[in-house]
């Protein structure tokens, strides 16, 4: 059986190192963000929600990711 390799990924302009076959949707709950409130983006294409459990990470990708902020006056 094959371990995990360590792969890099940008994630918002900082590399980050994390196992191979992370999906998007480990890296959001590692960030402790709620899949609900953010929007990704995904090797410079929005993804959609039902998309994050499935896209595994890869070396080299790169990913952005907005939180959206309820606020206002």
């Amino acid at each position: 059986m094959r371990l995990p390799l360590d792969i890099e990924i940008t994630l918002n302009g900082q590399s980050k190192t994390i196992q191979e076959g992370t999906t998007i949707l480990d890296v959001l709950k590692g960030l402790e963000l709620l899949p609900e409130r953010v929007a990704v983006e995904y090797n410079l294409q929005i993804l959609k929600k039902d998309q994050w459990s499935l896209a595994r990470l890869r070396e080299g990708d790169r990913l952005e990711i907005v939180q959206f902020v309820g606020g206002g006056s």
